[in-house]
């Protein structure tokens, strides 16, 4: 297949959407229903208190810590969803939440693609095929690196007058992303397309 990345575009892979369920795990609990407080026509004796009682042991509940593979997950979809506002709704270079979730070298690649943006009054539109699947997570020390198969069909819009300036023809890309250990926790370094494929498919080809 085809490798390189379609001309134009910046090495990241610019429209990146959240499509995939947070990092957490929700646990759900049901309250035990309430039974009849022996009133009415229950048919024991008038003017007699009876109560009964229920003892339930103590139960505790521990959560254990994310691993580092979760954490630095939980990381790259946060990537995601502020990649995904700056490039479709506000091209700000300087966004605070980029600089908490990034680094350099990808971390200049999107402030080059918003500066490009915001001077041209361009916004891409996320197309109705876009969508993230996670694959392999694999942590070396302090550094990690994660496959995402990302598929997509997005548009350039201009915003001036609505017109289409790019059209994505719809793919599928396995994407390598690189997620590193800096002074604030983990963040990601870098994104590269190590395949590309026509259509919506999978990456395990």
């Amino acid at each position: 297949p085809d490798t390189r990345p379609p001309p134009g575009r910046p090495r990241l892979a610019r429209c990146l959407r959240p499509g995939l369920p947070a990092l957490a795990v929700v646990a759900l609990a049901a309250a035990p229903a309430c039974g009849d407080d022996g009133g009415g026509d229950a048919g024991g004796d008038a003017g007699t208190d009876v109560t009964a009682t229920s003892e339930s042991p103590a139960t505790t509940s521990t959560t254990a810590p994310p691993t580092p593979e979760e954490e630095a997950e939980a990381v790259y979809l946060e990537f995601v969803e502020v990649v995904e506002r700056l490039l479709t709704v506000d091209p700000d270079r300087n966004d605070a939440a980029l600089a908490r979730v990034a680094v350099d070298p990808v971390l200049a690649d999107i402030r080059d693609g918003t500066t490009t943006q915001q001077a041209e009054n361009q916004v891409w539109q996320l197309g109705d095929r876009t969508s993230h699947t996670i694959g392999e997570v694999t942590v070396t020390g302090n550094r990690v690196l994660l496959h995402d198969c990302l598929v997509e069909n997005d548009v350039l819009i201009d915003q001036d007058d609505g017109r289409v300036v790019e059209s994505t023809p719809l793919a599928t890309r396995d994407l390598e992303v690189t997620i590193v250990m800096h002074d604030d926790g983990w963040a990601v370094s870098e994104v590269s397309t190590t395949s590309t494929f026509e259509g919506e498919t999978s990456c395990e080809q």
